[in-house]
Protein backbone atom coordinates (compact mmCIF):
# COMPACT_ATOMS: atom_id res chain seq x y z
CA UNK A 1 0.00 0.00 0.00
CA UNK A 2 1.40 3.55 -0.61
CA UNK A 3 1.81 6.01 1.91
CA UNK A 4 -0.29 8.94 1.33
CA UNK A 5 1.36 12.50 1.95
CA UNK A 6 -0.13 14.73 4.89
CA UNK A 7 -0.75 17.26 1.75
CA UNK A 8 -2.50 15.12 -0.49
CA UNK A 9 -4.75 13.99 2.81
CA UNK A 10 -5.76 17.76 3.68
CA UNK A 11 -6.27 17.75 -0.46
CA UNK A 12 -8.26 15.20 -0.60
CA UNK A 13 -10.93 16.62 2.57
CA UNK A 14 -10.81 20.10 0.77
CA UNK A 15 -12.36 18.26 -1.88
CA UNK A 16 -14.81 16.57 -0.07
CA UNK A 17 -15.70 19.86 1.37
CA UNK A 18 -16.35 21.28 -2.14
CA UNK A 19 -13.71 23.70 -2.84
CA UNK A 20 -12.29 22.21 -5.96
CA UNK A 21 -10.45 25.28 -8.04
CA UNK A 22 -7.28 24.41 -8.74
CA UNK A 23 -5.97 28.31 -7.85
CA UNK A 24 -7.86 27.26 -4.01
CA UNK A 25 -6.20 24.10 -3.70
CA UNK A 26 -2.88 25.00 -5.35
CA UNK A 27 -2.52 27.64 -2.17
CA UNK A 28 -4.18 25.23 0.38
CA UNK A 29 -1.79 22.15 -0.84
CA UNK A 30 0.91 22.72 -3.23
CA UNK A 31 3.18 20.18 -2.26
CA UNK A 32 0.27 17.66 -2.67
CA UNK A 33 -0.96 19.32 -6.18
CA UNK A 34 2.89 18.85 -6.98
CA UNK A 35 2.85 15.43 -6.32
CA UNK A 36 -0.75 14.58 -8.29
CA UNK A 37 0.96 16.02 -11.26
CA UNK A 38 4.12 13.96 -10.89
CA UNK A 39 2.06 10.81 -10.80
CA UNK A 40 -0.64 10.82 -13.83
CA UNK A 41 -0.03 8.90 -16.49
CA UNK A 42 2.35 10.53 -19.27
CA UNK A 43 0.85 10.18 -22.90
CA UNK A 44 2.92 7.27 -25.00
CA UNK A 45 1.72 9.60 -28.51
CA UNK A 46 2.63 11.64 -31.13
CA UNK A 47 0.76 13.98 -33.91
CA UNK A 48 1.40 12.73 -37.38
CA UNK A 49 -0.17 15.54 -39.86
CA UNK A 50 -0.39 15.02 -43.25
CA UNK A 51 -0.44 17.49 -45.73
CA UNK A 52 -1.28 17.50 -49.39
CA UNK A 53 -0.63 20.94 -50.17
CA UNK A 54 -4.30 21.77 -51.10
CA UNK A 55 -5.29 22.29 -47.66
CA UNK A 56 -6.37 18.72 -46.55
CA UNK A 57 -4.72 17.88 -43.58
CA UNK A 58 -5.04 14.56 -41.86
CA UNK A 59 -3.97 14.04 -38.46
CA UNK A 60 -3.32 11.09 -36.18
CA UNK A 61 -2.95 10.39 -32.73
CA UNK A 62 -0.67 7.63 -32.59
CA UNK A 63 1.30 5.42 -30.23
CA UNK A 64 5.01 5.44 -30.00
CA UNK A 65 7.27 3.02 -28.12
CA UNK A 66 10.91 2.94 -27.55
CA UNK A 67 12.05 2.74 -31.11
CA UNK A 68 9.21 3.50 -33.03
CA UNK A 69 10.29 5.76 -36.16
CA UNK A 70 8.42 8.02 -38.67
CA UNK A 71 8.12 5.25 -40.62
CA UNK A 72 6.53 3.39 -38.62
CA UNK A 73 3.93 5.79 -37.65
CA UNK A 74 3.37 6.54 -41.95
CA UNK A 75 2.51 2.34 -42.01
CA UNK A 76 0.63 2.65 -38.75
CA UNK A 77 -1.95 4.96 -40.74
CA UNK A 78 -2.93 2.36 -43.10
CA UNK A 79 -2.94 5.22 -46.22
CA UNK A 80 -1.64 3.86 -49.51
CA UNK A 81 1.88 4.62 -49.42
CA UNK A 82 4.11 4.17 -52.23
CA UNK A 83 8.71 3.67 -51.05
CA UNK A 84 11.18 2.45 -52.00
CA UNK A 85 13.80 0.70 -49.16
CA UNK A 86 17.21 1.06 -50.23
CA UNK A 87 20.57 0.16 -48.16
CA UNK A 88 21.07 4.11 -47.33
CA UNK A 89 17.52 4.44 -46.40
CA UNK A 90 13.95 4.30 -47.26
CA UNK A 91 12.73 6.95 -50.32
CA UNK A 92 8.37 7.58 -49.94
CA UNK A 93 7.79 8.17 -53.72
CA UNK A 94 3.71 8.83 -52.95
CA UNK A 95 1.06 9.03 -49.88
CA UNK A 96 -2.21 8.42 -50.40
CA UNK A 97 -1.99 8.39 -54.13
CA UNK A 98 -0.27 11.85 -54.85
CA UNK A 99 2.87 11.12 -56.27
CA UNK A 100 6.39 13.35 -55.85
CA UNK A 101 6.66 15.49 -59.36
CA UNK A 102 9.91 15.74 -60.77
CA UNK A 103 8.68 18.53 -63.39
CA UNK A 104 6.91 20.44 -60.57
CA UNK A 105 9.67 19.99 -58.18
CA UNK A 106 7.19 18.88 -55.30
CA UNK A 107 8.10 15.93 -53.21
CA UNK A 108 6.88 14.54 -49.93
CA UNK A 109 9.14 15.72 -46.86
CA UNK A 110 8.47 15.72 -43.57
CA UNK A 111 9.14 17.88 -40.60
CA UNK A 112 9.56 16.45 -36.49
CA UNK A 113 8.51 19.64 -34.29
CA UNK A 114 8.71 21.89 -36.93
CA UNK A 115 12.06 21.76 -38.59
CA UNK A 116 12.91 20.13 -41.24
CA UNK A 117 14.36 16.30 -41.12
CA UNK A 118 18.29 16.11 -40.91
CA UNK A 119 17.00 12.07 -40.97
CA UNK A 120 15.92 9.42 -43.24
CA UNK A 121 12.34 8.21 -41.76
CA UNK A 122 13.24 5.14 -41.05
CA UNK A 123 15.82 6.18 -38.73
CA UNK A 124 14.38 8.99 -37.03
CA UNK A 125 13.17 7.39 -33.77
CA UNK A 126 9.93 9.47 -32.65
CA UNK A 127 9.77 10.21 -28.65
CA UNK A 128 6.01 10.75 -27.00
CA UNK A 129 4.56 14.42 -27.59
CA UNK A 130 6.78 14.66 -31.31
CA UNK A 131 4.94 16.77 -34.36
CA UNK A 132 5.39 15.27 -36.93
CA UNK A 133 4.45 16.52 -40.46
CA UNK A 134 4.42 15.20 -44.41
CA UNK A 135 3.94 17.99 -46.31
CA UNK A 136 3.93 17.75 -50.21
CA UNK A 137 5.78 21.13 -51.06
CA UNK A 138 8.34 21.82 -53.92
CA UNK A 139 11.89 21.61 -53.36
CA UNK A 140 14.99 23.17 -53.66
CA UNK A 141 16.57 20.53 -55.65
Amino acid sequence: MKKIDRNLKILIGIGAWGINTQLEIEKLAPAAVSQIKSELPVEEKALLVIDDGIGELQTFKMEVGEKTTVFDLLKQTEIALDYTEYDIGIWIKAIGGLQNNKKEKKNWMYYINGEKANKGAGEQIVKPGDKIEWRYEKVDW
